[in-house]
């Protein structure tokens, strides 16, 4: 709802979502409730004031997933096809039951079922949340002179969240149950102080000048608790478990900027831009607090220069442009200085000898893990752009050309340090350097254009070459949460940032030493694979079966070579609009972590040559391994398996999720998907207005995700353990696949 007058305006705006998931049960259900209040007022000729204010509540109830055996996948897949998980009670005594635990008894309450029945997950209510965030700020824009505009904006943005993630009695990840509470708390403020000068120097130069001022203040607070045994089975309540461990974090940073801006416009084709920005951050040392990031941009639009300002003709316009800037990232908050902590917990080998600060009922602390880095300087990037843009046919086609260098250096990492000389393990140091360099490209066309029919269609595509140049002497740097052994995440120098590490099977070419018969007598693999084999094939032993090499090494790359998008829209009679979206990923390895656990437990399709002898190189992962050589691929090839128990003994040792390799999972990602389809019609008739009292009514339907084009074989190669907050991608273990939605939506305009 909008509407005021001549000096002042105002809009009004609600929304109600009311989502259900997609798996059933009443557990999977997200809402979200929103208001929008803006309004403007001329206050004189020269002083206008503003506001905008939002809240938006949300609350969710959720379903365990993941890497989790109390998730919903992991016990799902892993089921024999003989057990039925419908009934996940035990109808006599009413407790949970899974195809490991499928007679629980009163006395197995406290017992873990293995795996956590599908449905009794589906049926756990503890999972939960609650937000309420408001953002609001107020403006004014004063122009004492007709050439210079001064702009204050002063504005809040304020959430706080409660989440609680419980496991009932007889979860398999807490057997006598376990209340998580979280509660978040966030407060940023921010200042803005612009003052602009617009001045024409004679008839062809345009000159714009900014200065300004920025103040930010974030304050974060999170309380976490860790209840564990639940008194009762109901309520999911902290006071309804027998101990509890906190862990509370408080944060508080603050950003003091000043940026001036110069623009230039000469003859209305070529345009200049500078720009240098002085930021300070509490978050570093004393001594380090201010650094400068400067950036200027040149663009001419060379068809002006040839006197074709209304882009008319077949080239109709044209424009070269360049681009450098650089920019900085502040380390983590209290990276500076070294901290104490409790200490829970806080020294032992990890096989639960801990040694607490706290002795014999007196309380201490000590010193943090992670020492304090006074001398931290901002990681800083600089890039160049290239580009150019045109249009052709009198604008019925325009094609943007894009190239562009990165370069980071004095990359924040944390590194390693002597805990004998300094009581901690780590800091936070400028310790790696990286380079992103890629290609876009965007050509969109519009054929069709009359009163009555408008056709339109695009296609984009997009390249990028991550590579990490160092990494403080250091050949990689796991990412110790983002995977799991022998597949991790990393930094590696000499590839893109998030490749996966592990260990893959000897192959020819490597120049590996290995021992192959556990004999303690290393062996020349290139020479025992024989005369002209091919480079990386795999090696057979006289078994027909691999042998582990045990080089952690890159396996995967999960970074795709390139992507691309396909657009098109028709538009009938100004009311119906047909659009439809396909996106392409070629490349971007995935480890497939489901399918080797799966295979492990032989639930997967895989596992279905058990009743077939196997053949490296013939029958089975030739996908994976296409070629091989050695002993035991002479004479077409020994068979390495033969009966059900041998290939039992395979998939339960170095063929599936236990071995050490797994490099037997990393597939192809590549993947072509039906992202969108939709179809709208506009209602504008007189009737509209009259019987609902809006000018316009916009019935959309939509349908997403509809299909995948793939040779991955698990789920979605575009889920990722770990979601967008990974910076490793295609991790596949238990994940949720995208969902095919349907959307119908009424959009009422005034």
């Amino acid at each position: 709802m909008s509407g005021g007058n001549d000096r002042t305006s105002f809009f009004l705006s609600g929304g109600l979502t009311d989502q259900q998931g997609s798996v059933v049960g009443p557990n999977n259900r997200y809402n979200r409730a929103s208001f929008r209040l803006k309004g403007t007022h001329q206050v004189t000729s020269t002083l206008n004031v503003g506001g905008n204010f939002n809240y938006v509540d949300t609350r969710g109830r959720y379903v365990q997933k993941g890497s989790n055996i109390s998730g919903l996948l992991l016990g799902a897949l892993r089921t024999t096809p003989t057990f039925d998980n419908t009934q996940y009670l035990d109808p006599t005594f009413g407790l949970h039951r899974s195809y490991r635990f499928p007679n629980p008894t009163p006395t197995s309450i406290n017992s873990s079922r293995g795996y956590d029945n599908p449905f009794f997950t589906l049926n756990n209510p503890g999972n939960r949340s609650e937000l309420g965030r408001q953002i609001a700020n107020v403006n004014a824009e004063w122009t004492p002179l007709g050439w210079l505009t001064v702009k204050e904006t002063l504005g809040g943005d304020y959430y706080s969240e409660n989440r609680i993630e419980a496991l009932p009695f007889t979860s398999s990840q807490a057997p006598s149950g376990r209340v998580l509470r979280f509660d978040l708390n966030n407060l940023e403020i921010d200042h803005n102080l612009i003052a602009t000068a617009v001045r024409p120097i004679g008839k062809n130069v345009d000159l714009t000048f900014s200065i300004g001022q920025n103040l930010n203040s974030r304050r974060f607070r999170s309380t976490f608790v860790e209840g564990d045994n639940l008194k009762a089975p109901a309520p999911f309540s902290l006071q309804n478990t027998l101990s509890t461990t906190t862990n509370e974090f408080n944060s508080l940073a603050h950003i003091e900027s000043y940026f001036t801006q110069a623009d230039v416009g000469l003859y209305n084709q070529l345009f200049l831009s500078g720009r240098l920005r002085n930021d300070g951050y509490s978050t570093f040392g004393a001594s380090k607090r201010r650094n400068n990031f400067p950036a200027f941009t040149a663009a001419w639009t060379f068809t002006n220069a040839l006197h074709n300002d209304e882009h008319k003709g077949i080239l109709s316009f044209g424009k070269l442009r360049f681009a450098y800037g650089e920019t900085g990232k502040e380390p983590p908050v209290y990276s500076a200085i070294t901290a104490l902590s409790t200490g829970i917990n806080a020294f032992g080998s990890g096989f639960g000898d801990f040694i607490n600060a706290t002795q014999n009922g007196q309380p201490a602390l000590i010193t943090s893990f992670l020492i304090g880095n006074s001398a931290l300087r901002p990681e800083r990037s600089r890039e160049n752009e290239y580009g150019a843009d045109f249009g052709f046919l009198d604008q019925r086609a325009d094609l943007g050309l894009t190239w562009y260098n990165k370069r980071s250096t004095d990359v924040i990492i944390a590194v390693p340090v002597s805990a004998a000389q300094t009581g901690a393990t780590q800091q936070f140091a400028n310790a790696a350097s990286l380079s992103n360099k890629g290609v876009e490209i965007s050509f969109n066309m519009r054929p069709v254009t009359t009163r009555n029919v408008a056709w339109e269609a695009g296609i984009t595509y997009g390249r990028n070459r991550g590579v990490v140049n160092s990494l403080a002497g250091a050949q990689f740097i796991p990412y110790n949460n983002e995977g799991f052994v022998g597949a991790i995440g990393s930094s590696t120098v000499g590839f893109a940032p998030g490749v996966i590490r592990g260990l893959d099977f000897a192959r020819c070419g490597r120049g590996l030493k290995v021992d192959i018969d556990g004999d303690n007598v290393v062996e020349d693999i290139d020479a025992l694979c024989g005369a002209g084999f091919k480079p990386g094939a795999l090696f057979l032993n006289t078994d027909g079966q691999p042998v582990v090499d045990p080089t952690d090494r890159v396996i995967a790359n999960p970074n795709p070579h390139y992507i691309m998008g396909f657009n098109s829209s028709l538009k009938l009679m100004n009311r119906l609009t047909l659009s439809a979206l396909v996106d392409v990923r070629k490349g971007g390895q995935v480890w497939d972590g489901t399918r080797s656990a799966l295979v492990n437990f032989g639930t997967h399709e895989e596992s279905l040559i058990r009743n077939q002898q196997g053949i490296f190189g013939k029958n089975f992962l030739t996908d994976i391994y296409p070629n091989v050589a050695g002993p035991g691929a002479l004479n077409g090839g020994v068979v390495a398996f033969s009966t059900p128990d041998e290939w039992a003994t395979w998939f339960r040792g170095e063929g599936g999720s236990f071995g050490q390799t797994s490099a037997q999972f990393i597939e192809d990602g590549s993947f072509v998907k039906f992202r969108e389809l939709s179809l709208n019609y506009t209602f504008d008739q007189p009737v509209v207005k009259r019987l609902l009292g809006f000018s316009t009514l916009d019935v959309r339907f939509a349908g997403r995700n509809l299909h995948t084009w793939t040779k991955y074989r698990g789920l979605d190669p575009e889920a990722n353990l770990g979601g967008a907050e990974f910076l490793t991608q295609g991790l596949d273990f238990f994940n949720n696949p995208q969902t095919r939605s349907f959307v119908l939506s009424l959009n009422f305009n005034r």
